[in-house]
């Protein structure tokens, strides 16, 4: 991780981090998550339960049953953050009650765990250092569907809480072998594999079965680590 200057003026500097960190740690969150709730059995999908402990774990309070209607009707999550405190992370209640909702709450999930993991030091520094940062509040990060899988290039914090949320559901080794596995097995074609394709559809839906995901969470993170190609070519932003 190294500083560079915040752009979005949350911070005078903001962290930012290589992939290959955040994939690296967010692996070791899962496994490590796995492991102490599996008798050291590694295996998918993640369940709903582990994915709320892996949040408590990461060092914040949860409450699943927020009333988060005065954001918005878009808004299905929020993080607070304080100095000296906890971080409370709500989820929409209508995620929680509605059964349907189950791969919608476990992204959010995800994505709040990788604000807690990778952004909670921010604000202890903030309230510690009040030389550099002399007014010391509690601060909300709100999220939006659409921030939560394909968050813009603009925002850095909701860039790296997205990639959290596929990394943390999908571990970037154990999704290799997945992948390698069924294309041995169907005899396709090596990586990268065109996502238009009959061949790219079959391994997102078989990827979305395994890892309890939904299938556009399954596409963007096959695309984001190269086992799936765009037509133009195109790259997940490579800046986190």
């Amino acid at each position: 991780m190294k500083w560079v200057a915040d752009k979005t003026g949350r911070f005078p500097e903001r962290p930012h981090y290589e992939r290959e960190e955040l994939e690296l740690e967010c692996e070791e969150l899962t496994h490590t998550i796995l492991r102490a709730r599996h008798d050291g059995q590694l295996g998918f999908p993640v369940s709903t339960d582990d994915l709320m402990v892996m949040i408590e774990r990461s060092g914040a309070d949860l409450d699943l049953y927020a009333d988060l209607s005065g954001y918005g009707m878009e808004v299905e999550a929020v993080s607070e953050f304080a100095y000296g405190r906890k971080p409370l992370v709500k989820v929409s209640c209508h995620l929680t009650d509605d059964a349907s909702m189950q791969n919608r709450l476990r992204t959010t999930l995800t994505h709040e765990c990788g604000h807690v993991k990778f952004h909670r030091f921010l604000w202890d520094m903030k309230g510690a250092n009040r030389l550099l940062f002399p007014e010391v509040q509690a601060s909300s990060q709100v999220c939006k569907r659409e921030k939560i899988l394909a968050p813009g290039n603009y925002d850095w914090m909701e860039w790296q809480a997205g990639f959290c949320c596929g990394a943390l559901l999908m571990p970037l080794s154990d999704l290799r072998r997945t992948c390698h596995e069924f294309v041995m097995r169907q005899g396709m074609e090596p990586f990268p594999i065109l996502e238009t394709t009959v061949e790219g559809q079959c391994l997102i839906r078989h990827v979305a079965r395994t890892y309890m995901v939904s299938h556009q969470a399954a596409q963007v993170r096959l695309l984001q680590v190269g086992v799936l190609s765009t037509e133009d070519g195109a790259q997940a932003p490579m800046w986190g």
